[in-house]
């Protein structure tokens, strides 16, 4: 993966090893709101140019984008191009805009004259940047106020939140916390902060709403001066003018409340409602009075209903307040008194009246039980049916107590197989009567008329009826009963006799009997004759006899109606015998006549397109015919019209101009234009088989259009009702020549207030079509709005329009001020009253506004509390009472409706239609979110768990699955339970509580609404959101460039600003802006008012507009924000906002930049490309290109093309085209300029640029596979799963923009679970460390079914600041369910930690899986996905990947890790199958840790001639295998080497277990050094690795005790202090190997020379002595041997000597400081006095030193002849000790240094160090050789001689001529051994580079 570019992307392919001419160097610094020149170094051209003869004026630079946040000047003027000798001169001029940004730029193309011959034929079309840095400068902080004149109201001796409406701050460039205000100055009033005074605060605080101003009652007028402040400036003082304003209140709503006995009802708004002069100020009201029959109970918004005294207008105003009845008798009404408080006033006492309403029972007896001829019978819902209202309760709550039971029968009830007796006290509900469960049984068959009752109660939960009787009859077998009852048949509108032989009735007993008309007649009416000959209508409960049948005097009358067939309901009782009561049905058909001509219902106009062809549908030739047993109308159109044809659809297309009204439902005929004229009539004839009827049909001809013919809603009702209209065509209609079908025509709106009824059901639409208007199913319910936005939609064609709602005017006319429709369940019924039915004229009473039923339910009745069982006719007062009840008597679902008229005593209107919704018995269950804090508890109140009834309030809530992380309680129980009641969820009584132990975000529940045992809802999930509040700050997601144009106004919408807060809802979350640059913002319901703050979700309604300044000047400009969810603030940031110039001829409304796929053909949207020029036409708008683009080409309809206009734009033809060239670059810029002209274009036109962006970000749909391959995601539900390069491969890509460094970021979290990072620092992934094995962990959360999805941004380094250059990838996420929902996970870490090469065991303890029914040893784990960075599943020390519980019990089962050789990850992920669920665990890698814990030099003893190594020499420690512990020499020992012990091999490579084992030996090879040194490097499994150097030692076997002398003192050396008797027989000699510092060696104490050799026999003799020198303080001297003996390696020890001080020591420095000839010989040692035994001469000194210069001048002519004969005179010498001992106890000089180069051996140092270290040791001993002359103990030996110089740059002995011994072990006495040298052999002896004397 390669670096990121440095170069610009369209001179890539250009930049080489030769030299550019032009650079854009550094960028230009320039501070904020400030102005600096251009210089050469932000833009260099190289001389090459001078040398062509180009001057500077000559290069010519085109500015091709401007800056943004600024604008380039050249004298003071805006320039586009500028030259190069501008840019010297330092006259080009950038000046920012004072905006808070941080960068800008600007492009520009550089021009050379023509005559330049330059090889760079590219640089003209390149583009090059120039990027602007814009140091920031600290702002002042603004403080202004927000009230006109500065004036607060505050109540006397209150406060009031100083809030963003009273005062404005704002600081564009500091942090909230820094901003503060101070308190200048306080008069009457004064600043607090949680109730603390304070002369200071913060903006977070004024933001928060903690602080307020209080008044201190002082006076009326009170005044705060204030400052606002940062860390460097200060704003000006503003003053507040303070006034206290008295309080007062007033009654908005004080209506009352009804509700019933022993029940509860919120007291809302609408019933009380007050309102303060003060509007900030709260209200409370305090209970002076108590209720005698209840309590008023309160609720905070998430707490229970408790008894009260004191409640606030808001808590009414949010349905937390109650009145709740608790006394045992039922009164009528009950009251309680309060008081209004509001800051320090109190109103008068106000009383609340409180109204119940009596719970009633209704008993319907709509059908007679009636035994006809059989002893048994089934008791139905028609029989017997009990009714409560207001409140209805489900049948089985309703209880028939018997009190009497039947005399000659028996009651009985089903149960099962069986039937049980219903006797004396015993019960039976409404449920068993419509399950047909109970029965009546006769106890023997009778053979007359019977009849028997029994006597009942309804009792009820909350109320019981008064005994009621139900009738029984028997009738005997038609043998006994001789009954006639035919069909009466009659002409239509026609009155016919109905005699006996159509009605006749008689028994044994009676042939007269009694008919009462039950039920009229619906569609005609009875009347009867007097002996006058005059007709009496018949109504219900009028009667008629036997005599007028049988007389003739019975008559039916038609009423002419379209209907078949009528019928009434008669009772027939004796005339003389009373009790018996026979029903029965008289039925009537109707014989119809063709006596209604057609009408017209419909337009008389069709629209039709020039020379198009329509077909005709019905609703556009809508007739009518009243007659329904009619022929279907024929249409005949009179023929020979030269402007219009009518056709048949079908092929042939054959002219037709006679057809039928099923023709035109079947679509078979058409209409077609010829074109001749656009407007005309054509006549034709509408027949019916009688009736003719002659009309016109107008044809107008037009280009196609949309119209709205009517949009209009005209209702009626009482002030704040709100009722539901039917919509017709009259209401709503659209006028088109489009050929569409009334299906085809589409209506959509926002409003909710639409609703579309259709078989039985109700659904808000959102949508409809004219059909759904026509068929009479859409409904609107009136609200406040007084018009509706909506859209209409045929085809592709839309049309805007807004319904107008107008209110009609009560007046004094009589009108149905309302009609609701009903909604009845199956088989129940409904009480009618005024706020559904309401008529009025204004000045007539209740009672006398009627209402006459014309036409009657079909499926139900409508019945009268007055004992009527069927109406014809009700009042308004019938109404208001609530006496009127629908009855539904059907079975099923559907529909029903009756008509009526109004009537007064002096109008009548109608008819109305009555619509009667009949629905099952349901109910609907919806949940919400609840927000509930960690450790606290939540309401479950009706807005979070809503449920929607047939039953009303009577259901019952279960809940399914229970919280994880809490339980659900109730409130005064205080016990987990599972189901509740929803009377106790209304009563806020429910709660959950979260587990305050659970460290859980979220936790959810199942719950389902039932009303019965087998109507319940399906299960619904409710989210608890369990966070604490607002715990998280908000974060801008977006905040792009607003650019207002000619319009002078632009609307901000969230596409220029957005937001995102997980805690906070979008209304709350509030931008607090500074004043705007060149305009302001406002809302569009008050433009001329400025605000400066508003929420997100005024942004996201689209409700905010930026209005531009008239004097606003031309460039950006915009405004700072801070972003605030109330407790935490971000920012400042900066919206930036453009403004052009709206003077000017061509205004670009639109150029932004294109983004399109590498080889693609991306369109130029109207969005990207607008302009507007006043006065043209978008076709006269012309795009004439300048410069064409560089990687691509422009197309017009898919043909190149350098011109077109606006229109083409418009209608998406212009295209950019993508050149087939190699695109390696993830973006890669390209451009072209244009200019814009119109036919009244006058101004010459100006050149713009479009630029374009080919980037791989906007990659989509199938191209996007062919670079990235992605695979669904399966997961078991509630698993995890390893995210790797199988689900996501970028390879390709990656492969292609082989120069980018791609970074994945999520871009959408997934809905049903969470996606964890190895990493938790990071959230953006490098794609090659995913690719290496970094994979993301998706853990699903359990709760859903539901498929997921995962959603990515892929975007490379170098664009990761610019959101358009990402791409976005979704992955699907597959949940699979459960395989053994019984399986349960009891322990599963999400994470393990193993050591890098080593292992993890896995125990039951971490990974424990258990099932009721199957073993351990048959829960399998499955390995579905291995680790990529080396770990894997070992069981019984074998690779396996599936092993069962049992093994992880018995310890089997381990993670190892093997490092693979590209190096260890950190962390690797694998993911098991458990019995098919899934489970990711993270193995974390340690790396191993290496570290030399013992680290010593190595010591042997003197005469040994190897070391065997141990733990205490090389001792490394690492968290793994001590056997991957390696050792390696990289430099080897020089004075010997390593050795195994089992073999005698040389060991070059070993490990710590080696070392621990005592495998691995040192054996010293050369015998004349006393140390050696190596360098090795220790490396681990991880591959660390350490290098460091060893040191090895020869320990002497002498033994030294230390010396103590007396400074100026001599003392002797003795054999205890330097005990040499381990040697005794190798001769051992001591060599000084670092002359003393405090004192002298000296084998002569009258001498003041130093000895630098002696031998044991010299101890032994007492001969050896130690001359101290002076001193004032106690000093220690280390004195440095080296012990040799014979046939054994050199040693070196110390020698420690401690001098003590004397009291000469002054004596001996005062004589030190005389003796200044000598201190040069004692170095810098200035407290060192000579000892008290030597008195040296003036004169002996310079004759010693006389002697010194004599003797260095023969060594040196010495060594100089000797240099030339060394080869021939080099001879071996000997050197007895005695003789040895002699010379070497001769002093040679006075006062000498010791010379290091007589110190023998050898000693090994680094090759890399050993150059420095000769040339540091040859420095000193130059230097010390020009102090002291050099010496040398052969003395008088002829052609002894110094080694030169030049012996320190010798060859090295290569180690394969080193001698090697045949054994490891010389014992020090071997004959082997290399013998011992005299010291000058060795001197002479060649060395080493690497090798340096000692």
């Amino acid at each position: 993966m390669s670096s990121l570019r440095i170069a610009h992307d369209n001179r890539d392919q250009f930049l080489s090893n030769s030299p550019q001419p032009v650079y854009v160097a550094e960028p230009l610094q320039v501070n904020e709101g400030a102005s600096m020149p251009l210089q050469w170094k932000n833009v260099y051209i190289l001389p090459e140019h001078t040398r062509l003869n180009v001057s500077n004026r000559e290069i010519i630079f085109s500015i091709i984008e401007s800056p943004r946040h600024g604008v380039l000047m050249l004298a003071e003027s805006l320039v586009s191009s500028f030259t190069y000798a501008d840019l010297l001169a330092r006259n080009l001029v950038y000046k920012h805009d004072g905006s808070e940004t941080r960068e800008d730029h600007f492009d520009f193309q550089i021009e050379f004259p023509k005559t330049a011959n330059f090889d760079f034929p590219w640089i003209e079309s390149t583009v090059y940047t120039l990027k602007i840095r814009i140091n920031a400068v600290n702002d002042p902080p603004e403080l202004s106020d927000s009230i006109s004149g500065g004036v607060v109201k505050v109540t006397a001796k209150g406060s009031r939140a100083l809030t963003a409406d009273i005062l404005r701050l704002n600081d564009v460039d500091d942090s909230p916390d820094t901003v503060r205000v101070q308190v200048v100055e306080t008069k009457g009033a004064h600043i607090s902060v949680g109730n603390r005074s304070v002369t200071e605060f913060t903006q977070r605080q004024l933001i928060n709403g903690k602080v307020r101003i209080v008044d201190e009652g002082i006076s009326d007028h009170s005044v705060i001066r204030l400052v606002a402040r940062d860390n460097e400036a200060r704003s000006a003082v503003i003053s507040l003018q303070i006034v206290s304003v008295a309080i007062g209140v007033r009654v908005e709503f004080n209506t009352g409340l009804k509700l019933l006995h022993h029940g509860s009802a919120g007291i809302a708004k609408q019933n009380l409602s007050f309102s303060a002069t003060v509007p900030e100020l709260p209200l409370h009201y305090r209970i002076v009075g108590l209720p005698e029959h209840g309590v008023v109970e309160c609720s905070p918004p998430n707490g229970h209903f408790h008894v009260c005294t004191t409640f606030s207008q808001s808590q009414v105003d949010g349905g937390l307040v109650r009145f709740r009845h608790t006394g045992n008798g039922q009164p009528s009404h009950d009251i309680f008194s309060f008081q209004v408080e509001s800051g320090d006033f109190v109103s008068m006492v106000h009383t609340f009246r409180l109204t119940f309403i009596p719970m009633n029972i209704k008993v319907f007896n709509r059908e007679i039980f009636l035994l006809n001829g059989t002893e048994i019978g089934t008791l139905e819902r028609g029989n017997l049916f009990g009714w409560t209202f207001p409140k209805s309760y489900s049948p089985e709550n309703l209880v028939y107590h018997v009190i009497e039971p039947p005399k000659y029968g028996i009651l009985s009830r089903k149960i099962g197989a069986r039937n049980r007796r219903i006797g004396v006290s015993s019960n039976f509900t409404q449920q068993d009567i419509d399950s047909g469960s109970l029965s009546y049984k006769l106890h023997f068959m009778q053979y007359s008329i019977l009849n028997d009752y029994f006597l009942f109660k309804i009792i009820a939960p909350s109320v019981q009826s008064e005994t009621q009787r139900f009738e029984i009859v028997f009738l005997p077998s038609p043998a006994s009963i001789h009954l006639l009852n035919r069909t009466v048949v009659v002409d239509e509108g026609m009155t016919t006799s109905i005699t006996s032989d159509f009605l006749s009735l008689s028994t044994p007993d009676d042939k007269n009997f009694l008919f009462t008309v039950a039920i009229p007649p619906q569609f005609g009416f009875l009347a009867v004759k007097d002996q006058k000959g005059q007709l009496y209508q018949l109504k219900a409960g009028q009667n008629f006899t036997t005599a007028h049948i049988t007389e003739g005097r019975l008559f039916y009358n038609h009423t002419g109606s379209e209907s078949r067939f009528d019928r009434v309901s008669l009772v027939a009782e004796s005339a003389f015998r009373g009790g018996t009561r026979i029903p029965l049905l008289l039925t009537f058909s109707i014989i119809l006549h063709n006596d209604n001509a057609p009408r017209l219902t419909g337009e008389e106009t069709i629209f039709m397109e020039p020379k198009g062809e329509r077909v005709l549908y019905p609703y556009l030739l809508e007739w009518k015919d009243e007659d329904i047993d009619s022929m279907p109308l024929q249409f005949s159109f009179d023929s020979g019209s030269k402007d219009a044809s009518l056709l048949s659809t079908l092929s042939p297309h054959l002219t037709t101009n006679t057809f039928t009204q099923e023709d035109l439902i079947k679509k078979k005929i058409m209409i077609r234009h010829l074109g001749n004229r656009d407007n005309f009539t054509m006549r034709y004839t509408v027949f019916d088989g009688k009736h003719s009827v002659t009309a016109s049909l107008r044809i107008i001809a037009r280009q196609p259009f949309i119209e709205i013919g009517v949009a209009e809603f005209v209702y009626c009702c009482q002030p704040g009702d709100r009722p539901q209209i039917e919509v017709t065509r009259g209401n709503l209609s659209v006028k088109t020549n489009d050929d569409v079908d009334l299906a085809e025509i589409l209506y959509s709106t926002p409003s909710v207030h639409f609703v579309l009824k259709r078989n039985g059901t109700a659904r808000v639409a959102s949508s409809f079509t004219q059909q759904d208007i026509a068929d009479g199913a859409l409904f609107y319910t009136v609200h406040s709005a007084k018009q509706e936005p909506i859209t209409v939609s045929i085809g592709v064609k839309k049309l805007q329009a807004e319904i107008i709602l107008t209110l009609r005017s009560l007046g004094a006319s009589l009108e149905l001020r309302r009609s609701e429709a009903l909604s009845v369940p199956v088989g129940g019924a409904t009480t009618i009253d005024n706020n559904t039915l309401l008529q009025s004229d204004g000045v007539t009473r209740s009672g006398q506004l009627v209402y006459t039923i014309n036409r009657h339910p079909t499926a139900g009745h409508l019945v009268l509390d007055d004992g009527s069982s069927y109406v014809s006719s009700f009042t308004q007062f019938d109404i208001d009472t609530s006496r009127l009840q629908y009855l539904h008597t059907g079975k099923a679902a559907g529909r029903d409706s009756f008509t009526l008229q109004i009537r007064s005593p002096h109008a009548s209107k109608g008819p109305y239609t009555i619509y009667i919704d009949i629905y099952e018995h349901h109910v609907t269950l919806n949940t919400s979110s609840i927000h509930v804090l960690s450790g606290g508890s939540a309401v479950l109140s009706p807005k979070s768990i809503g449920v929607h009834s047939s039953d009303k309030d009577d259901y019952m809530l279960k809940i399914v699955s229970p919280p994880r992380s809490g339980w659900i309680s109730n409130l005064f129980k205080s016990i987990i339970f599972d189901s509740f009641a929803g009377s106790e969820l209304r009563e806020r009584r429910i709660v959950y509580v979260s587990d305050k132990a659970a460290n859980v975000d979220r936790d959810t529940f199942q719950i389902i609404a039932c009303i019965s045992e087998n109507t319940c809802t399906n299960a619904k999930q409710v989210e608890l959101l369990v966070a604490q509040q607002n715990k998280q700050s908000p974060l801008l997601i977006r905040n792009e460039i607003l650019r207002v144009s000619s319009t002078n106004q632009a609307l901000i919408t969230n596409s220029h600003l957005g937001t995102e807060d997980v805690d906070t809802p979008s209304e709350q979350i509030a931008y607090l802006i500074s004043r705007p640059s060149n305009g302001f913002v406002a809302r569009l319901v008050q433009p001329e008012l400025p605000i400066y703050n508003f929420s997100q979700r005024e942004i996201d309604d689209g409700l905010l507009a930026f209005y531009k300044s008239p004097n606003a000047t031309f460039g950006s400009g915009g405004f700072s924000f801070l972003l605030s969810d109330g407790l935490h603030q971000v920012g400042p940031e900066w919206f930036t906002i453009e403004t052009s110039d709206s003077q000017v001829n061509v205004i670009l409304e639109a150029n932004s930049r294109l983004l399109c796929a590498p080889d693609a053909n991306a369109i130029i949207s109207v969005d990207l490309l607008r302009a507007n020029i006043p006065g043209a036409t978008a076709s006269d708008i012309r795009f004439s290109i300048m410069k064409a683009p560089k990687y691509g080409k422009l197309l017009l309809n898919n043909v190149e093309s350098h011109r077109f206009t606006q229109n083409d734009i418009n209608r998406r033809l212009v295209s950019y085209k993508v050149l087939s060239t190699e695109h390696t670059i993830w973006s890669r810029r390209d451009s072209f300029s244009f200019t814009v002209t119109a036919n009244s274009t006058t101004k010459a036109p100006e050149e713009h640029r479009f630029r374009i962006s080919s980037t791989y970000a906007a990659l989509g749909g199938d191209s996007l596979k062919d670079f990235v391959t992605t695979n669904a995601i399966y997961v078991s539900k509630g698993g995890s799963t390893a995210l790797n390069q199988t689900y996501l491969n970028l390879e390709k890509l990656a492969t292609i923009v082989s120069k980018e460094i791609l970074l994945m970021e999520i871009a959408k979290q997934p809905r049903y679970g969470d996606i964890e990072w190895l990493d938790l620092e990071r959230r953006v992934l490098p794609w090659i460390d995913f690719f290496r094995g970094w994979p993301l962990i998706y853990r699903h959360n359990g709760d859903s079914d539901r498929d997921d999805e995962l959603a990515l941004f892929v975007y490379p380094v170098s664009e990761s600041t610019r959101s358009a250059s990402r791409i976005r990838i979704t992955i699907p996420i597959r949940i699979l369910p459960l395989r053994d929902p019984l399986l349960e996970i009891i322990a599963f870490p999400r994470m393990i930690s193993c050591v890098s090469g080593g292992a993890n065991p896995l125990d039951q303890t971490q990974f424990f899986a258990r099932h009721p029914s199957v073993p351990s040893q048959s829960i399998i784990y499955q390995v579905v996905q291995n680790g990529r960075n080396g770990a894997r599943v070992r069981v019984s020390h074998r690779n396996r990947e599936m092993f069962s519980q049992e093994e992880l019990n018995q310890g089997l089962v381990s993670v190892v890790h093997t490092p693979p050789l590209s190096g260890s990850a950190p962390s690797d992920v694998i993911v098991f199958s458990i019995e098919g669920l899934h489970k990711a665990l993270i193995v974390k890698i340690r790396p191993l840790d290496l570290a030399l814990e013992n680290h010593t030099t190595i010591y042997y003893p003197q005469g040994k001639t190897y070391v065997v190594l141990n733990r205490s020499h090389l001792g490394a420690f690492s968290n793994g295998d001590r056997t991957k512990i390696a050792y390696k020499i990289v430099v080897p020992p020089e004075n010997g080497t390593f050795y195994w012990v089992a073999g005698e091999k040389e060991a070059k490579e070993f490990t710590q277990d080696d070392i621990d084992n005592g495998r691995v030996l040192y054996a010293q090879l050369n015998m004349h050094s006393f140390k050696d040194s190596f360098e090795f490097q220790v490396a681990n499994a991880g591959r660390d690795t350490v290098r460091n150097r060893s040191e090895i030692l020869v320990r002497s076997l002498v033994i030294a005790q230390p010396v103590i002398v007396e400074a100026n003192t001599t003392t002797q050396i003795t054999s205890s202090q330097l005990n040499a008797s381990a040697l005794e027989g190798s001769t051992p000699r001591f060599l000084v190997a670092k002359a003393p510092k405090f004192g002298r060696i000296t084998l002569d104490p009258t001498s003041a020379h130093s000895a630098l050799f002696f031998t044991n026999n010299d101890i032994a003799k007492g001969k050896v002595l130690y001359q101290a020198f002076g001193s004032r303080d106690e000093v220690t001297e280390n004195l440095e041997l080296e012990i040799r003996a014979d046939s054994v390696q050199p040693a070196r020890l110390i020698l420690p000597i401690t001098i003590l001080p004397s009291e000469d020591s002054e004596n001996g420095h005062a004589q030190q400081k005389h003796d200044e000839g000598n201190a040069e010989e004692l170095d810098d040692e200035s407290d060192i006095t000579f000892p008290r035994l030597v008195k040296p001469d003036y004169l002996l000194h310079i004759s010693l030193l006389a002697g010194i210069v004599l003797i260095v001048i023969i060594i040196m002519i010495c060594r100089f002849r000797s240099a030339n004969k060394k080869k021939q005179r080099r001879k071996s010498m000997k050197l007895d000790e005695a003789g040895e001992a002699d010379r070497l106890a001769t002093p040679r000089l006075s006062l000498e240094r010791p010379d290091l180069l007589g110190t023998t051996v050898f000693a090994t140092v680094r090759s890399s160090e050993s150059g420095r270290l000769l040339e540091a040791h040859k420095r000193e001993l130059e230097e010390k050789a020009s102090r002291a002359p050099l010496r040398t103990f052969e003395g008088s030996r002829p052609g002894g001689s110094m080694p030169s110089s030049s012996h320190y740059h010798s060859t090295p002995t290569p180690r394969s001529q080193r001698r090697h011994a045949p054994s490891l072990d010389y014992a020090g006495l071997s004959g082997d051994t290399p013998p011992a040298m005299p010291l000058f052999q060795q001197l002479s002896k060649p060395t080493g580079e690497t090798q340096h004397w000692v």
